[in-house]
């Protein structure tokens, strides 16, 4: 009886630690699955720079469900010519999609996405950080480590302007924290294709 018991319980242990085991596989590969799936995708929309434009590919975005995590607007070198990038986190066969119902909008000129070996993106974020005595001169050494410039100056605060990826600005934010941040602007990421060619001169299958 002693023994049948000793085999069983060990029969037990081994089931519940195989099926943990499956199951710790089975969160790690979903997780990971789901990682992949959702990807980050830079789409530099040109458009007639005409009044209404920006509403109608917004309104395309939340119309489908996905939420714009980023989005810069400016006009080009060409005054009559407005540029939109968007920055969208979905799976391929989405943005692939949403990219092709883009170009049927009214008043689109291109659609092209910026993926990281294509394309070189940007951001400008304006930080407001409290500094009091030395605060000061510790905060200004941060800043001139990250290339930072100090554009504002008051007795109890100085506002930097800092231009860079995405991660950059987010490191500089969470070294500023202990000393205070009252406010911060950010642009939006926006970007351009590599090399000499222009957007409207970059073939979608490149």
């Amino acid at each position: 009886m002693q023994c049948n018991y000793c085999i069983e319980k060990t029969s037990q242990i081994l089931y519940n630690n195989v099926a943990g085991y499956f199951t710790t596989f089975y969160i790690w590969l979903v997780g990971k699955e789901g990682r992949n799936a959702m990807n980050r995708h830079v789409l530099s929309i040109l458009v007639d720079n005409q009044p209404g434009v920006l509403s109608r590919v917004t309104g395309l975005f939340s119309r489908r469900g996905y939420n714009i995590a980023s989005l810069s607007v400016g006009v080009t070198e060409n005054e009559e010519v407005s540029r939109i990038t968007v920055v969208v986190f979905c799976d391929d066969a989405d943005c692939e999609q949403i990219t092709k119902q883009v170009e049927k909008l009214i008043d689109v000129i291109r659609v092209v996405e910026l993926s990281q070996e294509r394309g070189v993106f940007r951001e400008l974020a304006l930080i407001k950080v409290s500094c009091l005595g030395e605060m000061r001169s510790e905060i200004i050494s941060i800043a001139d480590i990250f290339r930072a410039n100090i554009i504002d100056v008051s007795s109890e605060s100085v506002t930097i302007e800092l231009t860079g990826e995405k991660s950059k600005i987010e490191a500089f934010q969470e070294l500023m924290k202990p000393y205070g941040i009252r406010e911060v602007v950010r642009t939006g990421l926006t970007g351009l294709c590599r090399g000499g060619r222009p957007i409207k001169k970059v073939k979608a299958e490149d």
